[in-house]
């Protein structure tokens, strides 16, 4: 059921629903654990915490916002695959916190991490970025990462300013007389077989660039005015910059929604313009464009190709972590593109920058193009070689592109001839732009190559939007039941899987200029071991701001579908009341989903409980150390049987002794616990007996052995 809540005033109007059971409360004492019978009757001072605030500061040095996580172990995996590199996740590593960056690539803040976490990783998966993996280490509560400067454009290290018009050598089909990986180098300069003007090939009309590395010398002056609706000036370049990471990520395959042929239909007559990006490639490609009505073409072969940009490598990412410093393009280069009529014959003659409604503009990546213009030393290394023997190309139409068979075809991932492109929208002040992002070799799809906007504005179909950036952090909560008995201390008798979701946006009206969260999810799933005695599950809450709405839901045991709930909501102390009796609903996931429409920079804190109805109409309720009851709590227990509580003093759920009635596992995940606590095997036996530094941990007080229960 949707509870909208503007203020939390509106809270108070709702009724109190609490169905009580009747329980024995003659309870089991288990097995005492070695020493217990001497512990002093004075509380342990000891708050049993598995968190430490860290003062956290990060620095891209971007020229934009950027998307960042913390991790306590490296995230990204790096292998070979056919002597090619690839990226990927390390699955085992969990996110401990996620967020944004300031528009200037800088992050301070106070985040909560798992005591545990002594060397941090924060990795952002930003293709744009030449460095995406920081670390750092906690020292005392402080940890600084900072990038080297990713915003200055790469040093070109050849100034010959010759210019030329001529297509590349690697442009032509090479017929190499041995297919042995030995002989190709030997082979290099073989015979080949240009690809013929007149019905197709790559033409060159727009102009000159440089002979060494492949600038052009036809791009669109930035500063001429009559180019302000064609080029993207600072602002908008940093917008489409965080876009892109929002769409793609070197790490993780690209979307399924954004992969798709990359032609783009006018549908108004229009100039169009085309600007660079960047991207993560380390090869020297090529970017060149085709057009057509109606029909798309299907053999590239015969299709007319003008050149864009010879060499679309800018020096930034996998470039510059190889060395390759040729660089054709700096980011937001642009060029003006223009429409032959006639080019399909091979005339160049009408031409004009104005393309009609319901052209087709299509974009072919040469991989590899400028490559072999460096000359054999460069492509020396075999898999470069690969790429300039064997011809591969890109493209954006369906059925164009071409990744060879045989040797290399253990990397072909998306098949031969598939379209190789991302395309979705960039919005800024309610108008849209169309951004385009190509996956060059096949073999990783990550569609995060080379990446480029076009405009002007509105000018094509309507594109994909993309989706807000979202984080999770995970944790366990347990609970011993017996309290304010004596327990088993075996912690299973309630075990709550705990993960807690953001979802950050930002909006073109605001001053600040930074993401916000713009919803907060808490999914509560409950475990248990063995309890014959029946509890509820509660929190209490205080939200970050004054919501928009709040909806609760929950998935039974074996559903793959959330249904409304009514989870009961009291006003004393902001309490959700989950279940009144867990047994009867084990397994079950609830989810409480606040959204703020104007977004929050702050986070809602949460403090879950188990408890039971007592006779007098109040609770029996169990919480972590120090942490103070609700309005509800039934008052005399405490001071009773183990328990050490001062309510004069706000001490609350204390006892003498190395072990707690509760406590959270920050970061920890329920799979890690089903073989441990979770198992039948171990029921009934302390929690130092399934871990055994759980005691170093607990007697030095949180100083050592802080991942005891990894």
């Amino acid at each position: 059921m949707k509870k909208d809540f503007i203020n939390f005033s509106i809270l108070a109007v709702m009724a109190l629903s609490i169905t009580g059971c009747s329980h024995d409360f003659d309870l089991y004492e288990g097995p005492q654990p070695d020493g217990s019978e001497q512990e002093p009757k004075v509380a342990n001072t000891f708050d049993f915490k598995t968190t430490q605030d860290v003062n956290l500061t990060v620095d891209y040095a971007s020229a934009g916002a950027v998307f960042f996580e913390v991790y306590a172990e490296n995230p990204i995996v790096k292998t070979l695959e056919n002597d090619i590199p690839v990226i990927s996740r390390n699955k085992n590593a969990k996110s401990l916190y996620g967020g944004y960056t300031n528009a200037n690539g800088h992050f301070s803040g106070k985040v909560t991490l798992p005591a545990y976490a002594t060397h941090l990783y924060i990795y952002s998966g930003n293709m744009l970025l030449d460095t995406n993996l920081l670390e750092a280490d906690v020292n005392g509560n402080q940890a600084t990462a900072k990038a080297e400067n990713t915003a200055k454009a790469s040093t070109r290290a050849m100034t010959d300013q010759t210019l030329t018009d001529e297509v590349p050598v690697n442009f032509y089909s090479w017929a190499h007389k041995s297919g042995s990986m030995e002989s190709w180098q030997d082979s290099y300069y073989a015979e080949y077989t240009p690809i013929t003007k007149g019905k197709g090939g790559w033409y060159t009309p727009l102009g000159k660039w440089n002979s060494l590395t492949g600038r052009p010398d036809y791009l669109l002056d930035k500063t001429d005015a009559a180019n302000k609706d064609l080029v993207f000036n600072n602002d908008e370049l940093r917008g489409l910059f965080e876009v892109i990471q929002n769409a793609v990520a070197v790490d993780r395959t690209c979307p399924e929604e954004f992969r798709a042929p990359g032609d783009l239909t006018l549908q108004r007559n229009s100039e169009v313009a085309i600007n660079m990006l960047g991207g993560t490639t380390m090869w020297a490609n090529s970017l060149g464009y085709y057009y057509y009505n109606g029909t798309a073409p299907t053999d590239l072969a015969s299709t007319p190709i003008i050149m864009l940009f010879p060499n679309t490598n800018d020096g930034h990412g996998t470039a510059k972590e190889w060395g390759y410093n040729v660089i054709g393009v700096e980011r937001g280069d642009a060029v003006k593109l223009v429409y032959y009529p006639n080019i399909a014959s091979g005339d160049l003659s009408g031409a004009t920058t104005e393309f009609p409604a319901g052209t087709s503009i299509g974009f072919v990546l040469k991989s590899n193009g400028w490559g072999a213009a460096l000359g054999k030393e460069w492509v020396k290394d075999p898999w470069h070689y690969h790429g300039a023997v064997l011809n591969w190309w890109a493209t954006s139409t369906e059925g164009l592109s071409y990744c060879p068979d045989g040797v290399e075809s253990g990397v072909s991932k998306l098949g031969q001839s598939a379209s190789r492109t991302a395309k979705f929208a960039f919005t800024s002040g309610g108008d849209e732009f169309a951004v385009i992002s190509f996956e060059d070799m096949n073999h990783d799809t990550n569609f995060a190559d080379v990446a480029f906007a076009l405009k002007p504005a509105s000018a094509f179909q309507p594109l994909p939007q993309i989706v807000n950036k979202t984080t999770d952090e995970s944790g366990v909560y347990a609970f011993e039941d017996l309290w304010p008995s004596k327990g088993d201390y075996d912690m299973n008798d309630v075990l709550v899987d705990y993960k807690y979701g953001r979802e950050f946006a930002k909006y073109d009206n605001q001053s600040d200029d930074e993401y916000k969260t713009i919803r907060e999810s808490f999914s509560f799933t409950t475990y248990q071991n063995y309890a014959a005695l029946h509890s509820g599950l509660a929190f209490t809450f205080s939200l970050a701001d004054n919501p928009t709405n709040i909806v609760f839901k929950k998935r039974p045991r074996g559903s793959s579908d959330f249904v409304d709930a009514d989870f009961t909501v009291e006003d004393d102390d902001n309490v959700v009341i989950l279940t009144n009796d867990i047994n009867n609903e084990i397994g079950t996931e609830y989810l409480v989903e606040v959204t703020y429409e104007k977004g929050t920079t702050r986070r809602t804190s949460i403090k879950p409980f188990i408890f039971r109805n007592t006779e007098n109409g109040k609770r029996l309720e169990v919480h972590l150390p120090f942490e103070a009851p609700t309005a509800w709590v039934d008052e005399s227990f405490f001071g009773t049987e183990d328990d050490l509580s001062n309510p004069a003093q706000d001490i609350y759920y204390v006892r003498a002794g190395d072990y707690p009635y509760a406590f959270y596992l920050a970061g920890g995940d329920i799979e890690a616990f089903k073989n441990t606590l979770l198992n039948s095997a171990f029921e009934r036996k302390s929690v130092d007996t399934v871990y055994p530094k759980f005691l170093e941990w607990s007697t030095s007080k949180g100083a050592r052995a802080t991942d005891w229960y990894k």
